[in-house]
């Protein structure tokens, strides 16, 4: 069987909410490439009545450039392997 993509879910932070602008608010971004790239911001919510049997949903996180695991991994390290990159200047500099 062959799939295709109708939809896009990224976590793209709000790099400037609060009232200074300066604070991360969390937001889901859905764009649909087959209706020219559309996105919508949203809370994101699968309903199994709204696809057909087969579809699958994938989630993707990045991994911490410096010890290659997740954020929620790297962020709970301990001890001498503990992790020193700064998750809040990457998410600055990416969504800026």
């Amino acid at each position: 069987m062959e799939f295709t993509e109708t939809e896009r879910i990224r976590q793209e932070p709000d790099v400037y909410s609060g009232p200074a602008f300066d604070q991360h608010r969390p937001r889901w971004i859905t764009s649909f490439p087959k209706e020219g790239d559309e996105e919508v911001e949203g809370d994101v919510t699968f309903a199994a009545k709204d696809f057909p049997p087969g579809t699958r949903i994938i989630i993707q996180e990045p991994l911490c450039p410096k010890c290659r695991e997740t954020y929620e991994n790297c962020m709970v390290r301990n001890g001498s392997d503990s992790c020193d990159f700064d998750w809040k200047q990457w998410v600055d500099e990416m969504y800026s």
